[in-house]
């Protein structure tokens, strides 16, 4: 099965507010208000993102931490807003505030009501969700949710005055909150508990999902409401397959050679682009010395703390072999397993009999079969009766081995 994934080029797709509207009930409360800027994957596009707010009448509405805030590798990021020192004047009042992406233009709202405070101490009370590690696809995360004092995250609510709190999210594709019934995603629903624990269950998309917490508790007098949404990563598998690509050719003039720009592209095994800061080694071999390129390889690696690696068969030569060399192991039908392929640097050769010591170890029994080539960077090159050196280094653009947001690394 190939599993297909539409390419968005980390185009914002999507401008989130979290939450889209606040009650402002008090002068000086706080309020922390999220933006997700996603693309139409869900995965999240970092972007800057500026606060255009109104205030042609002269009054102070109250104030954002920052005007301009720029999203993270995963698309999320913060601001604060603490209401004016007074409120007079601005009762049942509503206003709107823009958050706009300078880049693509797309804005989304953000409306602050301003209300009087007649026995409602919803702004007393506010609800928590963290979780213990990263979440991945196909797989399960415990979250915790804790209602509390307002500001004050130890200080919880009486389990007997929450009445009942629902758990829900609309990113049906990609989460599940009962294991092993992928089909009912309605959700949960608990009372009595300030503080509860429960899974959340991941499909095969990654992306950034949004919970929903809803909470009817008692104030100490009445019955009260209170919501608050929540985004959470879900992160790519483990790296499954790369492709490459050649981006563009160009002459440096200064050093008179050419540069190829490559871009290489990694997944996990369900075609979701691998989280931000995965590590890739690109290696680079322009003078072959021994290969082993047919199907049916003839190279062995043996385990060990220093790992070994060997070709008896006769037509396989290591004595132009040297330390500066490397080898590479190179996948084929049946030969696949990750923790062989690729590059493997050289300590020792013993020509006579065909075998290498590497630097790394290799945990797994040994294995033969193997697909191989061996050299480096430097190729003869003979014109006109003469030899010259074709010198070929490989580098990436940003001097980091690291995928970016799309789960791309740029390389000449």
């Amino acid at each position: 099965t190939l599993n297909v994934r539409k390419n968005t080029d980390g185009v914002l797709a999507k401008l989130i507010v979290l939450p889209n509207q606040i009650t402002i009930l008090k002068s000086g409360e706080s309020k922390l208000v999220k933006i997700l800027t996603l693309d139409a994957n869900n995965i999240g596009v970092p972007s800057s993102i500026v606060i255009k707010q109104p205030n042609i009448d002269g009054i102070d509405y109250g104030s954002f931490s920052t005007y301009k805030i720029t999203t993270d590798s995963n698309g999320i990021g913060d601001v604060n807003f603490t209401a004016p020192s007074t409120l007079r004047g601005l009762v049942d009042i509503n206003k709107s505030i823009i958050f706009r992406d300078t880049k693509t233009l797309s804005e989304s709202n953000l409306t602050i009501s301003y209300k009087k405070n007649l026995n409602d101490n919803s702004a007393d009370y506010e609800i928590g969700l963290t979780q213990s590690s990263d979440i991945a696809v196909d797989d399960s995360g415990e979250l915790y949710v804790s209602i509390f004092k307002t500001g004050l995250p130890d200080q919880m609510i009486e389990n007997a005055n929450v009445l009942e709190v629902n758990v829900t999210s609309d990113y049906n594709n990609m989460v599940y909150f009962h294991e092993n019934n992928e089909s009912n995603s309605s959700g949960l629903t608990y009372s009595n508990k300030a503080q509860e624990a429960f899974s959340l269950f991941t499909k095969h998309v990654a992306g950034v999902i949004v919970v929903d917490i809803s909470a009817k508790i008692n104030d100490g007098k009445n019955d009260i409401v209170i919501k608050k949404s929540f985004p959470v990563v879900i992160n790519a598998g483990e790296m499954a397959s790369m492709s490459m690509f050649l981006a563009r050719s160009e002459l440096d003039s200064t050093l008179n050679i050419y540069k190829d720009f490559y871009t290489l592209h990694a997944v996990d095994k369900y075609g979701n682009s691998v989280k931000a800061g995965s590590v890739v080694h690109p290696t680079l071999i322009n003078g072959v010395k021994v290969e082993s390129l047919n199907m049916l390889g003839t190279g062995k690696l043996i385990a060990g703390s220093n790992a070994t690696f060997e070709d008896n068969t006769t037509d396989h030569n290591f004595t132009t072999i040297d330390k500066s060399d490397r080898l590479i192991v190179l996948p084929s039908k049946t030969m696949k397993d990750k923790k062989y392929l690729g590059n493997w640097d050289i300590t020792e050769i013993n020509s006579s009999a065909s075998k290498l010591t590497l630097f790394d170890k290799l945990d797994k029994n040994s294995t033969d079969g193997l697909r191989y080539v061996i050299g480096n960077e430097k190729r003869v090159v003979y014109a006109n009766g003469t030899s010259n050196i074709a010198l070929a280094t490989i580098q990436a653009v940003n001097r980091k081995y690291e995928t970016d947001e799309n789960g791309n690394l740029q390389f000449i």
